[in-house]
């Protein structure tokens, strides 16, 4: 009988060892590494872009810098994210610009009641002057009557403004056809010297705040009453996304700075002190609070304006032209 040798023994009992060993690790080894190497190219190709994308927005957020575009997403999971994080951020932009437009308007309007303010309180002071040395004279009292009249306006249109501004939106569903049945009750209300006629064409279903429409409508057909000459023309027309009420008059026209400028509070026009341009900038802040706009335009002969608002509250806004 032949013996091996201990040390080939030894040797040999070492190798199956190993053997053994190898036969159990290679495959776990193996497995843990294609799970890692696979979540390296899942974090790669999958997770790094979102992430790096989804940082760069919040910073953006964080530091108040609204106005950026987000690079484009993938159909995914993460990529619906980016999107939902996408349409915050117009969201936000959008109510941001808002607000920016509501600040410059009220500087505006406290600028231009300031400036109104300046010339009755000027004539007042003097008035008072001269009223110290002649008291019985009614041409002073008169005049003093006039001007605080008139700062009574001026404060009222200031409140009632700032009331509008305060308003809430309750949109609710009607037909246009109901809308068109209430302007020509307006009309009748408001006109009873020029030709006025009214048409509709639609005749579906809107999402609207009929209260502020009205309010809008009253405001723009008055304000035709009082320049148009013979003949005052109202069409109401529906589109597939937005409802279009336009006013026509055949008067003067609006002045070239309302064209240009926009309508703006107490701004005068051909009527003397009781009129201070209010109604069209009412009109044009009760449009944008209905995310709507208020459009004006001289004709050949006339003035039209025109409100446009969205059908739905599910539209996005009116964008500029």
């Amino acid at each position: 009988m032949r013996f091996l040798p201990p040390a080939a023994s030894g040797s040999g009992d070492g190798l199956s060892r190993i053997l053994s060993i190898l036969q159990f690790a290679l495959p776990a080894l193996f497995l843990t590494g294609g799970l890692v190497l696979a979540d390296i190219l899942f974090y790669r190709y999958k997770l790094k872009k979102p992430i790096a994308d989804l940082t760069y927005a919040a910073e953006k957020v964080i530091a108040n810098d609204l106005d950026f575009v987000m690079p484009e997403a993938s159909r995914d999971e993460l990529g619906q994210l980016c999107r939902a994080f996408e349409t915050m951020q117009k969201e936000l932009l959008r109510n941001k610009r808002d607000m920016w437009r509501q600040n410059e308007d009220r500087r505006h309007l406290n600028a231009a009641f300031s400036h109104e303010l300046r010339n009755p309180v000027t004539v007042l002071k003097g008035s008072l002057t001269l009223l110290e040395h002649e008291p019985q004279n009614p041409e002073i009292l008169r005049r003093m009557a006039v001007y605080t009249r008139r700062i009574e306006q001026y404060v009222e249109a200031m409140s009632s403004v700032q009331r509008l501004e305060q308003l809430p939106v309750r949109c609710r569903k009607t037909s246009v056809d109901t809308l068109i049945a209430e302007l020509k009750e307006t009309i009748k209300l408001l006109s009873a010297e020029q030709q006025c006629d009214v048409e509709g064409k639609g005749w579906g279903q809107v999402y609207l705040d009929t209260d502020l429409f009205s309010h809008i409508a009253e405001n723009l057909i008055g304000n035709a009453v009082r320049f148009a000459e013979r003949r005052i023309h109202i069409f109401l027309s529906e589109s597939s996304s937005h409802l279009t009420l336009t006013v026509t008059d055949d008067g003067p026209g609006y002045p070239e700075e309302i064209l240009k400028n926009g309508p703006c509070p107490f701004q005068k026009g051909t009527e003397g002190d009781r009129h201070y341009g209010m109604g069209l900038y009412i009109s044009r802040i009760l449009c944008e609070k209905m995310e709507g706009k208020l459009y004006l335009k001289n004709m050949g002969t006339g003035a039209r304006a025109s409100a446009v608002f969205m059908k739905s509250p599910h539209d996005r806004r009116l964008r500029e032209n």
